[in-house]
């Protein structure tokens, strides 16, 4: 799985099928993370699965962002891991960019890092998926995790 923040356009829009205006952060159906949506979104959080075996890449969710939070992104990040397992899908390896949050969120998980390299590959157990990831710096200078 891979995920990346993609700047976007900042504006509202009125759905009128919805009757609700659009644009602001929206973390999905009854995720309300950070206590409302009342600031305008300035990125969008994408997953995106890729296959390891064959050549398909698949989004399968965004969220509307403003400047995301280490454990709200590392709560996405689980939801995202745990809907692909439901849904029979078993990730391998997690790959997002140096971006400081994206480190961040896996030191949240138990990395550590010093500088731009890794202290130590610890593994991590992922309950949602019975499986152990560990995270190591990739020489196109993104961060990787794998399982």
């Amino acid at each position: 799985m891979m995920f990346d923040s993609m700047h976007i356009k900042t504006c509202t829009l009125h759905n009128k099928s919805l009757d609700k205006y659009e644009g602001y952060v929206d973390y999905g159906k009854g995720l309300d993370i950070e206590g409302g949506n009342d600031r305008l979104a300035r990125e969008a959080l994408v997953f995106v699965l890729v296959s390891l075996r064959t050549n398909w890449k698949i989004p399968i969710g965004f969220f509307y962002v403003d400047k995301i939070d280490v454990e709200v992104q590392s709560l996405l990040v689980q939801i995202a891991l745990n809907l692909s397992f439901m849904h029979g899908l078993k990730c391998l390896s997690i790959t997002c960019d140096g971006t400081s949050v994206n480190p961040r969120t896996l030191t949240l998980w138990g990395c550590k890092w010093i500088g731009n390299a890794l202290d130590s590959a610890l593994d991590l157990t992922v309950h949602w998926t019975q499986s152990t990831l560990t995270a190591m710096k990739c020489t196109c200078c993104s961060t990787h995790a794998t399982s």
